[in-house]
C-alpha cells in the first residue's frame, strides 16, 4: 500500500510538472504571435492616420468650390457667412451650395473645429503670403484648424506633398484678432501665413508658437 501511494504522489506530481511546461510552452508561442503581428498593426494604424490627414487636408476644397461659385454668383467676398447653421444668400453651408459642415473633432481626438478668417467690409482681414495679391487689397478667406497634434500636422503635410515637419510662423500669426486694416499688407507681420512665403504654398500645417495650425485658401485676393 506505501508503494501505490508513493506511485500516485509522482504520478501527480509528473502530471503537474508536464502542465506548467505546456503552459511556458503556449505563452511563448502567444508572446512570438504578438511579436510578430505589431509591425502590421502599427502599420495599419499609420495607413489610417495618413487618410485621415488626407481627408481632413482636402476638406477645404470642396468649400472652396462652392465659394467660387458663390462669388461667380455675384456674393460679395464680405458677405460669405461660414456658420455651420447659416441662412441666406450668403451661407457657405447649405442645400444650395451642396457643402455640408464636417467636424474634425473625432479624427483630431480633441474639441477643434474649423474656423474661417473672412475679410470684413473695413477691410480687415488675413493673409496666405504669395498667394493672390500681398497688398492691401489681397486679403484672402482663410478655413484652418487650430490645436492639431503635431503628429496629426505631419501627415497633413505628407497628404499635401509637403515635407512633414511643420515650418515655423515667426512671429506667430495671431488669429484671436481681426488681421490686418485697410492699408496693410502681407509680410512678416501677426496677420501673414509666411512661412512658405519663399514657395508659396495655398494650405500647410504649421508651428504658430506653442501650437501647430493647419491653413488652406478658401478664397485668394
Amino acid at each position: 500500500m506505501p508503494v501505490a501511494g508513493r506511485d500516485r504522489f509522482h504520478d501527480q506530481r509528473g502530471r503537474a510538472v508536464f502542465l506548467v511546461l505546456v503552459a511556458i510552452v503556449l505563452f511563448a508561442a502567444l508572446a512570438y504571435v504578438v511579436t510578430q503581428a505589431t509591425p502590421g498593426a502599427h502599420a495599419n494604424a499609420g495607413m489610417l492616420d495618413l487618410r485621415t490627414a488626407q481627408r481632413i487636408a482636402a476638406y477645404p476644397d470642396a468649400v472652396q468650390l462652392a465659394v467660387k461659385n458663390m462669388l461667380a454668383d455675384g456674393v460679395d467676398v464680405t458677405a460669405l457667412d461660414f456658420r455651420p447653421d447659416g441662412t441666406g444668400r450668403g451661407a457657405v453651408f447649405s442645400a444650395t451650395t451642396g457643402v455640408v459642415y464636417r467636424s474634425p473633432a473625432m479624427a483630431l481626438g480633441n474639441k477643434t473645429e474649423w474656423s474661417f478668417k473672412g475679410i470684413g467690409a473695413e477691410g480687415h482681414g488675413f493673409f496666405v503670403a504669395g498667394v493672390g495679391t500681398d497688398g492691401p487689397s489681397g486679403k484672402d478667406v482663410i478655413a484652418y484648424l487650430d490645436h492639431v497634434p503635431k503628429a496629426m500636422c505631419e501627415d497633413i503635410n505628407q497628404a499635401l506633398g509637403l515635407k512633414p515637419e511643420p515650418l515655423a510662423e515667426n512671429p506667430p500669426v495671431d488669429l484671436t484678432s481681426k488681421g490686418g486694416g485697410a492699408k496693410d499688407g502681407a509680410g512678416k507681420n501677426a496677420y501673414s501665413f509666411k512661412a512658405y512665403a519663399a514657395d508659396p504654398k495655398p494650405g500647410a500645417c504649421v508651428q504658430n508658437g506653442d501650437k501647430y495650425v493647419y491653413y488652406h485658401v478658401i478664397a485668394a485676393q
